[in-house]
């Protein structure tokens, strides 16, 4: 079965970012592609 997690982040309610502190905004070039997160 599929975890409350991974329900939020099919759902589109749990911002990858959150998972790990950023101290400021990533630059573009820096920033990964959204298939990519969560990975």
């Amino acid at each position: 079965s599929i975890t409350t997690w991974g329900e939020l982040f099919l759902s589109e309610d749990v911002d990858p970012s959150l998972d790990v502190p950023v101290p400021s905004p990533r630059p573009p070039h820096a920033t990964r592609p959204d298939w990519w997160a969560g990975f």
